[in-house]
């Protein structure tokens, strides 16, 4: 289950449901597509005219017998308007994952449980490449990033794909593969197997993959033989030859997520804590408790890394604030209804989400933190 939505939704033909949203200020409603098991992705195109969204699997029961699966798409919107632009193809599979590369020439979209992920042209939507991995995508240690990412430039793509230890990726993590593929021709680059890894990132220029790795086997440098097997550590690979280029521990850290900023360094999210790390040498720079006590879900960064928002765990806020400090300096709540899935606007203004399980663009007003409490609520 996901976010309180089947993954795979059954729809009975000739019976409709209707899901009633209570009118929101500066809301605009997502048009949906027909057959759809709910939506699980979004991401806002670079510009940001485009909103790109993943929808569930919805298997037809027809005579009582489960037929003709569809769904699984990827749906690009009209940001202004939310009528949909685009049905650009099916992953035949719950779509869990949506990213464009920062220069807008990517878009990819990922399922986690048939392992597929689809690259394609960021401007034409037209379809580029598909990669298939041995297992599923894995997730986060929280499970709310999916293991997939594409560099800046739109030229690489890294995922991990998992062996678990029952049916249906249920039970522990047995086996992981991370693997690094060229976007450009779909052929894959390298692979690096048992490294463990809950979070990934490509720098700033693509040329280095790091992750955060629970169980890591170092190499000496001259004889290739395992010199150091420790868990947490953060790892820096040449995303075209997979070379190591440092290890580095991380020691009382369990990142979520990863994201590199030009002229700031690597930030690791842990709930409530961020770390910035040297991206040249993986050494600790600064090491940043933000205000708060509720758990945070996949915070957002401004492209020039001061500002971040975030939705608190169970969807009841969003919250804006300062990395150099920590401080969380506005909030708007949602007293009524929670928000999931949510994606935010590179200048962090506007938000995609869910509520009550419909789609929605929300035109956000923070409030400061002083103009609501002093605990930042």
């Amino acid at each position: 289950m996901k976010q309180g939505l089947l993954n795979e939704s059954i729809v009975v033909l000739g019976a409709v449901l209707s899901i009633g949203v209570a009118a929101m200020a500066q809301s605009v409603p997502l048009e949906e597509p027909k057959n759809h098991g709910g939506f699980h992705a979004f991401a806002f195109s670079p510009d940001p005219s485009v909103i790109a969204g993943g929808t569930g699997v919805v298997s037809l029961l027809v005579n009582g017998k489960k037929e003709n699966t569809q769904g699984g798409e990827v749906i690009l919107w009209d940001t202004k308007s939310g009528k949909i632009r685009r049905t650009l193809g099916s992953h035949k599979a719950t779509v869990e994952l949506i990213a464009y590369s920062v220069d807008g020439t990517v878009l990819i979209s990922a399922s986690p449980v048939n392992g597929m992920i689809k690259v394609w042209d960021g401007k034409s939507g037209v379809l580029r490449q598909t990669l298939q991995l041995p297992g599923q995508i894995g997730k986060s240690s929280n499970g709310s990033e999916l293991l997939c990412s594409v560099s800046n430039d739109g030229k690489s793509v890294g995922a991990v794909s998992i062996q678990t230890s029952e049916p249906a990726g249920k039970g522990k993590r047995i086996g992981d593969t991370l693997m690094v593929w060229d976007a450009a021709s779909g052929r894959a680059r390298w692979q690096l197997a048992n490294s463990e890894v809950y979070a990934l990132a490509f720098s700033a220029d693509g040329s280095t993959l790091v992750a955060s790795c629970i169980a890591y086997e170092a190499k000496d440098a001259l004889t290739d033989a395992p010199k150091v097997a420790a868990a947490k550590r953060t790892v820096a690979w040449d995303s075209s030859v997979g070379k190591e280029l440092w290890n580095s521990e991380m020691k009382g850290w369990r990142p979520e997520k990863l994201c590199f900023v030009p002229d700031k360094g690597l930030f690791a999210f842990d709930n409530r804590r961020i770390l910035i790390v040297n991206p040249a040498t993986g050494a600790r720079v600064k090491e940043i408790k933000l205000q708060g006590k509720e758990s945070l879900r996949s915070p957002w960064l401004s492209p020039d890394g001061k500002r971040f928002a975030v939705s608190q765990f169970m969807g009841g806020a969003i919250e804006w604030g300062d990395t150099d400090s920590g401080k969380i300096t506005a909030v708007q709540e949602f007293t009524a209804d929670r928000v999931t899935n949510v994606a935010f606007s590179p200048d962090l203004q506007t938000a995609v989400c869910n509520m009550r399980f419909v789609p929605q663009i929300l035109k956000l007003s923070p409030r400061p933190t002083d103009a609501v409490d002093a605990k930042g609520r």
